[in-house]
């Protein structure tokens, strides 16, 4: 539904992010056993990929990066500050740090923020920068 005058966008989210990974089995371990993710779905070359559900409306992908030096679709390619973050409860953020550090994962203590959201910052074997947040203003 467009909005207005100014026909705004009807978006109801994001339904999908993807990253590089250079060691797709690492990666799944990762995403999958220490974060919980489950695989949704797999591709076979030549375009090989593991798929994760993040939610019940997103979808993580992970990609090898092509080897030739060409873009992803549509030439995207990631930016000098590119990070994601996952939603959790406020609640959860502290249990979150605990598995993690038991998963033997780098994680730094809890970021609070002015506007009561609280984050952890954890690296994922890629050098992919992911964050745990949980966003109260906004009721996440």
């Amino acid at each position: 539904m467009w909005v207005g005058a100014c026909r705004h966008l009807p978006v109801t989210g994001v339904t999908e992010l993807v990253l590089e990974a250079h060691d797709l089995q690492r990666s799944e371990h990762f995403y999958g056993t220490i974060l919980g993710l489950p695989v949704i779905e797999r591709w076979a070359p030549p375009r090989p990929a593991v798929w994760f559900a993040v939610g019940r409306h997103c979808r993580l992908g992970l990609w090898l990066p092509d080897r030739d030096g060409s873009r992803g679709i549509h030439g995207g390619r990631g930016g000098a500050h590119v990070h994601y973050a996952m939603g959790v409860s406020r609640q959860d953020v502290l249990e979150a740090k605990r598995h993690l550090l038991e998963a033997g994962c780098d994680v730094e203590d809890p970021v609070k923020f002015d506007e009561g959201d609280s984050c952890l910052y954890i690296t994922d074997p890629d050098g992919n920068v992911g964050t745990t947040m949980s966003l109260p203003q906004y009721g996440l």
